[in-house]
């Protein structure tokens, strides 16, 4: 055999030999998401447990202009269904407000014992504990972007609507110590117990306040729904219903009220019911805190 053929058959194959032997390139490595964490595109709730730790995920929260029947699917286990009832652990991941305050000897009927609140990215759930005498409206106002400066200013009687029962009660006197609180929608019952209220009722319901403080629109439609018992009421709305994005903080509080220039001495969080200078906060979510200030 030639020589220069020999020579080019070895140094092929110890090439070959050496190729084989070489030690594969790693893959570059990515590192796992945090599934615990929740994030304003997950849907994750921002509640705060007791012990100071995160509220569970939810899920994908709802499409808030679609229509709610109050039933929870399996995409998200942790929020309630708003049937009136409020159920053991049901509220569990909700930031809450509570009060033992008596109530007036001249309004024995009027009571508040807390006000639950969970935010998803989509919609707002509460629940408010308490009962209501014969006349009366249970009113939750709803600052959508607190500190922002949009909103009705709360001083001497800002609502003023003599139209509809509901509309009427919540034109209550108000006045805030807080100069950025500025209530944009309102929640109310003067029904306990109530079924899920249809369209256009005068009774129970969700209003834009702010918009036109003396003439209120109702927030109607399949994204919002109420259900009350004799002691508590359960309610939700689409986010989208009070023009709420993802990062806005907001503030909440509740009254009773007739819409007489008339309030009762309950309020929460616990204060002065005719001055506001305490709210419950309720952060954006993808955040990890809320408090009462």
């Amino acid at each position: 055999m030639p020589t220069e053929s020999c020579r080019t058959r070895w140094a092929t194959c110890a090439l070959a030999a050496l190729t084989a032997c070489a030690a594969p390139v790693p893959a570059p490595s990515v590192p796992a998401r945090d599934a615990g964490t929740p994030t304003a595109s997950d849907g994750g709730l921002i509640a705060v447990f007791p012990d100071g730790g995160p509220g569970p995920d939810a899920g994908r929260g709802r499409d808030a202009a679609a229509p709610f029947d109050g039933a929870v699917d399996a995409a998200a286990p942790a929020l309630p269904r708003i049937d009136g009832v409020i159920d053991e652990g049901e509220w569990s991941a909700a930031v809450v407000t509570r009060s033992t305050t008596p109530p007036a000897d001249s309004r024995p009927g009027d009571t508040l014992r807390a006000l639950s609140a969970i935010r998803t990215a989509d919609r707002l759930y509460l629940a408010i504990e308490g009962t209501i005498a014969s006349g009366d409206a249970m009113l939750v106002f709803v600052d959508r972007d607190f500190g922002t400066g949009r909103g009705a200013v709360l001083a001497g009687m800002p609502f003023a609507d003599p139209t509809g029962a509901l509309d009427r009660a919540m034109s209550v006197p108000l006045v805030s110590a807080l100069a950025e609180l500025r209530p944009d929608a309102a929640w109310g019952t003067l029904r306990m117990p109530t079924a899920a209220p249809t369209s256009g009722d005068d009774a129970t319901g969700w209003r834009d306040v702010a918009t036109e403080p003396s003439n209120f629109i109702a927030l109607e439609g399949g994204s919002t729904i109420t259900a009350c018992t004799a002691t508590a009421c359960e309610t939700s709305i689409g986010l989208g219903r009070v023009g709420l994005g993802a990062v806005e903080e907001l503030a909440l509080f509740a009254r009773i009220g007739n819409g007489l220039s008339s309030l009762s001495n309950q309020s929460l969080p616990t204060d002065d019911p005719s001055s506001v200078s305490v709210v419950l906060r309720v952060p954006a979510p993808g955040t990890r805190s809320a408090r009462v200030w």
